[in-house]
């Protein structure tokens, strides 16, 4: 399975060129918002950076932060 492949996953498809697999991870947070029915996770991608990364972010990042956001 790849990042790539999750529904929603535009940006995410034009800041990698290659599909990177659902692998490690480091979670920053989670938020659970019970009125709208969400969870939504915050987390950093393990040795992956963006090969196409946004020009505001050339400069001197070292992790790409992600999310999900669950709801029903």
């Amino acid at each position: 399975m790849y990042w790539n492949d999750i529904d929603g996953s535009i940006l995410f498809n034009k800041v990698f060129t290659k599909s990177i697999e659902v692998n490690e991870i480091d979670v920053f947070d989670i938020k659970i918002d019970r009125e709208a029915a969400t969870v939504t996770i915050s987390f950093d991608l393990v040795n992956e950076l963006p090969d196409n990364p946004l020009p505001k972010w050339v400069k001197g990042y070292n992790r790409c932060r992600c999310g999900i956001n669950c709801s029903g």
